[in-house]
């Protein structure tokens, strides 16, 4: 009688078998989560980064116009942070619309909301001390939430062209240009950029570059004799610097020219000794800082005796600094 051998035929998995099944199915679980939440990530900073630049750009035609940038910013100091609540346009009829505000808690298509709006002269230079017209930048600055690429925090650079009232604050202004790159920012309004200290160049200005003041010394002006004699006075009508530019003949042996402001004597110069004129080797200039009601002064002291003992020519020039004197 045959011996019949009976197989083990059991197809099923073991216990081995299936924890590394259930493994590598976890693994690609989380392999194609990662790949989800990696998308959702990118389409969520791709729809904040086009809703900050649309915003940002609709912010800059606002404050364009002069009467709407005005409506937003007059009386704010051109740098200062936080001190914006909400972008104001003015409409056609004059009235005036609430446009983005701070910590609205949406805009356009993605949770993206301002944080804050700020003012920034120091980031550019683009006031110099004293001086009551320039540029400042208005930061819109963004909070572009959770699960986005990169910072969280981004900002919005817009350049305004400002002028100051007495007290240092925004009396006009007007948008320039929008960007985020510091030397396209400085391109904008017209500065180099200083690439040591990460920022725009000063703007270049010349003190007394417009002639406000000018009378001449003819025919023996300022009368014979001793003694000093005001050959012209000037007063300022504003607060601001000036470029004097001063020179004369004098029909004498020794002269001595003054010029003060109120009563402090800013120069002194003696011309002639030795020759039958006394006069200045040149035209003599400086650059004077003046407050309103300021009086410039320009006297001639003659001795020795020659001819009238006058003063037969000669000028003294007042400039003004056309950024400052306002």
């Amino acid at each position: 009688m045959k011996k019949v051998k009976i197989l083990n035929n059991n197809s099923g998995f073991t216990l081995i078998e299936i924890i590394i099944a259930v493994g590598l199915l976890g693994a690609l679980s989380a392999w194609m989560m990662d790949i989800f939440k990696q998308q959702t990530k990118n389409e969520k900073t791709t729809a904040t980064n086009m809703d900050i630049d649309s915003t940002g750009q609709e912010i800059r035609n606002i404050v364009a116009d002069g009467l709407s940038c005005e409506k937003t910013l007059k009386g704010k100091n051109p740098n200062t942070q936080g001190v914006i609540t909400d972008i104001q346009k003015v409409l056609a009829d004059g009235t005036a619309q609430s446009r983005f505000k701070v910590n609205e808690k949406k805009i356009g298509n993605s949770s993206v909301m301002i944080s804050s709006f700020d003012l920034k002269t120091d980031e550019t230079y683009l006031i110099p001390s004293g001086q009551k017209i320039g540029e400042t930048v208005l930061l819109v600055n963004y909070d572009r939430g959770q699960m986005v690429s990169g910072s969280k925090l981004k900002t919005f650079k817009i350049p305004l062209t400002v002028s100051l009232d007495g007290a240092g604050n925004i009396l006009t202004c007007h948008a320039l240009a929008s960007t985020t790159n510091l030397e396209a920012l400085c391109n904008a309004v017209g500065r180099s950029v200083n690439s040591v200290k990460k920022k725009c160049d000063p703007p270049e200005y010349i003190k007394g570059d417009t002639p406000i003041f000018v009378s001449n010394y003819e025919n023996c002006r300022g009368g014979a004799g001793a003694g000093e004699k005001v050959l012209e006075t000037w007063k300022a009508l504003s607060n601001g610097t000036v470029r004097l530019a001063w020179s004369g003949i004098a029909t004498d042996n020794k002269v001595n020219w003054r010029v003060y402001k109120n009563s402090a004597l800013i120069s002194n110069t003696n011309g002639g000794g030795g020759s039958k004129e006394g006069y200045f080797p040149e035209i003599m200039s400086a650059d004077i800082d003046v407050k309103k009601g300021d009086v410039l002064k320009h006297t001639v002291s003659m001795s020795g005796g020659y001819n009238d003992d006058c003063i037969s020519g000669g000028s003294f020039n007042i400039g003004m600094d056309l950024l400052n004197m306002l």
